[in-house]
């Protein structure tokens, strides 16, 4: 049977992926008419040696793509200390992580904890990853739905503060696309009744 008909007969019966590898396999090894009597070795006189089995340089057409590989966002988990729950790291105010350089946080807030004090912080407060608002006039004031642009902002007296005049939930969104500038925007989410 010629090889031709045989791999045709094989797409029929096997999955497209098999019968490739199948259709690979039977074709690699002969350099004759197809009589199958060819040697194992036979490749054009072009074709590239076959690879040295010691041979562990790493492929460059392999390599990765950075851009793909690169971890979306900060890199580590956020929370919200503040000054409704003593600047501590919990569960409650950990930003959810949405896969696409934003994370976000609903937090209930009431006008009697208004101004809000806070950060957007590791779990440690590491000097490279606590954030504020910009201090503009002896103040880092966040207003509401109005993205701003965070910076580092380590120790005391570098809070960021929230003034609000509703009860309700509060949507607070970080975009960190670019992760040297993330931004911060808060929003009322739901008023309470």
């Amino acid at each position: 049977m010629n090889r031709s008909r045989l791999v045709s007969q094989m797409r029929c019966t096997l999955t497209p992926v098999a019968a490739l590898a199948v259709a690979g396999l039977l074709l690699s090894g002969c350099g004759d008419d197809g009589g199958g009597g060819g040697t194992p070795d036979a490749r054009p006189p072009d074709a590239a040696p076959a690879p040295d089995a010691a041979d562990t340089t790493p492929d460059a057409s392999l390599a990765a793509d950075s851009s793909i590989d690169a971890p979306a966002g900060l890199g580590y988990d956020i929370y919200l200390p503040n000054s409704t729950q003593g600047f501590t790291f919990e569960s409650a105010n950990l930003f959810t992580d949405n896969g696409d350089s934003t994370y976000t946080l609903t937090y209930a807030l009431t006008t009697a904890n208004s101004p809000l004090g806070f950060k957007v912080a590791d779990d440690g407060f590491s000097d490279d990853k606590t954030w504020s608002a910009p201090e503009v006039g002896g103040a880092r004031t966040v207003t509401l739905d109005t993205a701003v642009t965070l910076e580092i902002a380590t120790g005391f007296g570098t809070d960021s503060t929230l003034t609000i005049a509703t009860d309700g939930d509060y949507v607070f969104t970080v975009d960190a696309t670019d992760p040297t500038a993330p931004t911060l925007t808060v929003s009322l989410s739901t008023a309470a009744r």
